[in-house]
């Protein structure tokens, strides 16, 4: 992001973060598979929809961005 500005910041911010969104949804599905305490599992659980939602989110906002 560094030297970025404008439409093209937010187009690269926003793909940045559908990645960072998208490991979070891998952490958080092993989570609910081999986590040991049920707090950690139900946390786990319920990142996966939040994080699916902002992904979807980001895509249109960088589609918005693209414009």
């Amino acid at each position: 992001l560094q030297g970025l500005s404008g439409a093209a910041f937010d187009r690269e911010f926003a793909k940045d973060m559908i990645k960072h969104h998208q490991m979070q949804i891998r952490m958080s599905e092993r989570a609910v598979k081999e986590a040991k305490h049920d707090e950690v599992r139900d946390f786990a659980q319920n990142r996966v929809p939040a994080q699916k939602k902002d992904i979807a989110d980001l895509e249109k906002l960088s589609g918005a961005a693209s414009k």
